[in-house]
């Protein structure tokens, strides 16, 4: 990104980008294209209805693509019965399994709880993607749920809103990745597709793949690492000792 702080004073951070892919396939087709021109692999939240089209169009690419889930916002309720989160997330990951895709990323678009994270992880969920930092005792929001269950929230958002809402979004974003990198950190950017394709696609296409060849410059030059949400969960999750796996119970 042009204005880059002095390059002695950064440290390799980590970036997570996810797209809100609820639009046209056709505008889909041309944002997957784009990350591979540039390599940047991300994670594509879609409704579960069009899951199995996107994992056929991103199956295609070299890059680790992940597709996620993009819950509706009954998800959300704090009063969501087990049976109907299993039928709203565990059965589309269910199908999904059927036909050999695994999906572990749930990303929902309103403040969440947890409930029933048994049902969850059960089912393969270990990224719940949310828009809040929810909790104030970590820098990035990051936080262990539960063995095997990680809150993700949002570090930054481009949507549509006008050129001087696209422009002012850019700075935020400028700026999240910035910080990351002073403090050799992560951060979290997410790209809601379905605004700019219920508004201005032209607008939004210029403004995701400019933000896109930032992130290649940064990514070429050593400063920052993408990677999917997915990925960075396998990252930070510690892995558990030999004797530590053991189970506790005896043969009788």
């Amino acid at each position: 990104m042009s204005g880059t702080p002095n390059s002695a004073a950064l440290s390799r951070a980590f970036v997570s980008v996810s797209f809100d892919a609820d639009a046209p396939e056709s505008f889909i087709h041309e944002l997957v294209a784009a990350c591979n021109r540039h390599n940047i692999p991300a994670s594509w939240a879609v409704p579960d209805g069009s899951i199995g089209r996107q994992i056929s169009l991103l199956a295609a690419s070299s890059l680790p693509h992940e597709v996620a889930v993009l819950a509706d916002a009954s998800v959300t309720h704090s009063d969501i019965t087990r049976t109907e989160l299993l039928n709203r997330v565990a059965r589309p990951l269910q199908l999904a399994a059927g036909e050999g895709i695994k999906i572990s990323t749930l990303a929902v678009s309103d403040a969440w709880q947890p409930r029933h994270v048994d049902l969850l992880t059960k089912y393969g969920v270990t990224v719940i993607r949310t828009p809040h930092v929810f909790s104030s005792r970590t820098t990035t929001g990051v936080r262990a749920v539960c063995y095997g269950l990680w809150q993700v929230p949002v570090s930054a958002t481009l949507q549509s809103g006008g050129w001087m809402s696209t422009f002012s979004q850019g700075r935020v974003v400028k700026r999240t990745v910035e910080r990351a990198m002073l403090h050799g950190g992560w951060c979290h950017l997410r790209i809601d597709v379905a605004s700019f394709a219920a508004s201005d696609v032209a607008a939004g296409r210029y403004a995701i793949v400019r933000l896109l060849g930032q992130l290649q410059q940064l990514q070429l030059a050593g400063h920052i690492a993408v990677e999917t949400l997915r990925d960075t969960v396998i990252r930070l999750t510690p892995k558990r000792s030999a004797a530590a796996a053991q189970s506790i119970l005896r043969a009788a």
